[in-house]
């Protein structure tokens, strides 16, 4: 009896060596991960991998843009670290390296806003700012490289802004014959408006006597001025006739007065100049640690004087004789 179980036993046992032998049990093995990877870094990745039953292979199924490097895996399939007991083939996709910038047309739009998009591209951007009266301040009025170019990360892209019309000061016109006020609107880069004559006492004939726009004003560039041309003094034909002419009056005595300067730049030098009727009666070069200075100058009469600082206008004061 004992004999027949031993060799039970032993068939038994020589039939389950048998099925091993015919069906081996399936090793598992660890799909590598390779994203983030260079193409061929995944290569030698993959057939480390590999073992004698399982063999992984790489294959480029497609490339796309991304802010990765070029050449650098940025998908797979199947993912990576999941077990299997076939071998696969690992399909991957390939980084182009970040999309290519196409330069759109800039002009006429406010530089803020495209450098800002064009930084966030990776774009150097360099602003240029230039006088220009066709454009407003702020507006982009030309650009390099040109649209339709297209730029790689890093480049240099220039953008050509406009500071708005060139400010210019407003010549002494009055005083002048018509030809020399023609000349200095011209030299200042503004224009001549409308040139009108009438009678004037103060002013000879051929001389201007009043301009649209007071001595020393800041103007846009190419603003219009209008000139006033004297005809000389006008004569009235009854006075002529039933009147015995009027001697006239001796020029009045210039008389000194002060006037008390406020709101200058403390420890730092300010040219001071006081117009009156379009002519300037004083300017000086002033330095005060207090930001207050009193001046003293002369006048023939009553004046309203226009008070510049450095060539821009600070008020309108009325001085007595």
């Amino acid at each position: 009896m004992i004999t027949i179980i031993i060799g039970l036993a032993a068939i038994i046992a020589l039939m389950v060596l048998g099925i091993k032998l015919l069906f081996p049990q399936s090793e598992e093995v660890r799909i590598p991960n390779v994203v983030g990877m260079k193409y061929d870094e995944a290569l030698l990745a993959v057939s480390d991998a590999s073992t004698e039953n399982v063999e992984f292979t790489l294959v480029q199924s497609s490339e796309k843009c991304s802010d990765e490097p070029k050449g650098t895996i940025i998908d797979q399939d199947p993912e990576g670290n999941f077990n299997v007991k076939k071998s696969r083939e690992i399909k991957v996709v390939v980084s182009k390296g970040p999309e290519a910038l196409v330069l759109a047309s800039y002009k006429n739009k406010h530089y803020k806003n495209v450098k800002d998009k064009l930084e966030d591209k990776g774009l150097k951007v360099t602003i240029e700012e230039e006088d220009n009266e066709d454009y407003d301040e702020g507006i982009i009025f030309k650009q390099f490289p040109s649209d339709g170019k297209t730029m790689a990360e890093g480049e240099e892209v220039i953008l050509y802004v406009s500071k708005g019309a060139q400010q210019k000061i407003v010549p002494v016109l009055v005083g002048k014959t018509r030809a020399q006020a023609l000349l200095a609107i011209e030299e200042k880069g503004l224009k001549v408006g409308s040139v009108k004559e009438a009678s004037s006492e103060k002013y000879p004939k051929g001389q201007v006597f009043k301009q649209s726009i007071d001595a020393y004003e800041t103007v846009p560039a190419g603003k219009q001025i209008d000139l006033y041309i004297s005809t000389g003094e006008k004569a009235d034909a009854d006075d002529e006739t039933d009147n015995p002419p009027v001697k006239p009056e001796k020029n009045p005595k210039p008389k000194t007065v002060s006037l008390k300067l406020t709101s200058l730049p403390k420890g730092k030098a300010v040219t001071v100049k006081l117009v009156c009727d379009g002519v300037p009666i004083y300017e000086s070069d002033i330095t005060t640690s207090t930001g207050t200075q009193t001046i003293s100058f002369q006048i023939e009469k009553t004046s309203s004087l226009l008070i510049y600082y450095d060539g821009v206008y600070i008020r309108q004061e009325e001085v007595k004789y």
